[in-house]
């Protein structure tokens, strides 16, 4: 049960996680159901238990693997509720044994409108599919995997001053988990530096402009390698850089990286 609610709220989310995670996550749901049990009929105590794992369900399957802050962890609880709730009539259909096929079709129905509704990234899972300019990628960074949606920008043309390295751009919420002290540091005060370099740390100052007239500097990382992919095509990139930018990239969310008009697949 608690695998199945994990996997139903994966795809309510739009956020994958690892085989090993979904099985952890599976049996602290399953501690937190025996902690209900034990404790009896104190509904309250019951809530603040069923709330405290369902956050330590969410930390272990995305810890590290999006951006959580409070609002963010409000969303992704109530997420969980939700889906928790509409599983669980579901199931108790089925084990009441009260189910007919037209209670079945129609509570099938609710609850995938529902569904629909509240997983609006998903609703762009065809068009991923089928654009061309939507890619998989995924950064490679220090041993480090950072996965995400691409949208490919003809024109977007940045590079790296020094080098000549191409960039994409990234937000600085979606990669900030991946970054390390030094990194974050740096990029929360750009364009200002701290008194002492810390010896290890390297931030680019990579200049952009836009459509409108927006120009300025933006922070930026080094990477290895971007793996692109779409449909069958797959492609590796490298070395680049991300420009880190202060805001969202896609007012839908739709994607987490604008990536340079170098890195197109299928020519």
């Amino acid at each position: 049960m608690d695998c199945f609610l994990i996997i139903t709220y994966m795809w309510l989310v739009n956020y994958v996680s690892t085989f090993p995670r979904v099985i952890a996550g599976a049996f602290i749901g399953a501690a937190g159901a025996c902690l209900v049990l034990i404790n009896g009929s104190s509904i309250v105590i019951s809530f603040f238990i069923g709330v405290i794992f369902s956050c330590i369900i969410i930390f272990v399957l995305y810890y590290r693997r999006m951006y959580i802050d409070f609002l963010k962890l409000v969303y992704l609880t109530g997420v969980w509720y939700f889906n928790a709730f509409a599983m669980g009539g579901v199931f108790n259909y089925f084990i009441s044994g009260k189910v007919t096929s037209v209670i079945l079709v129609r509570m099938c129905a609710a609850v995938l409108i529902v569904m629909y509704i509240l997983a609006g990234r998903n609703r762009i899972g065809k068009i991923r599919n089928n654009n061309r300019n939507m890619y998989n990628v995924t950064v490679l960074r220090s041993g480090k995997n950072i996965r995400g949606y691409g949208y490919y920008d003809s024109g977007c043309m940045i590079r790296e001053p020094i080098s000549g390295e191409p960039v994409i751009i990234s937000s600085y919420k979606y990669v900030r988990p991946y970054l390390s002290d030094g990194e974050r540091t740096y990029i929360e005060m750009f364009p200002m530096l701290p008194d002492e370099w810390d010896g290890e740390t390297y931030i680019r100052s990579i200049p952009y402009s836009s459509i409108g007239n927006s120009n300025g500097h933006l922070p930026g990382i080094a990477v290895e390698n971007i793996v692109l992919e779409c449909q069958k095509e797959k492609e590796t990139f490298g070395p680049c850089y991300i420009a880190v930018y202060d805001g969202k990239l896609s007012s839908d969310g739709s994607y987490d990286f604008i990536l340079h008009c170098d890195m197109r697949l299928g020519g």
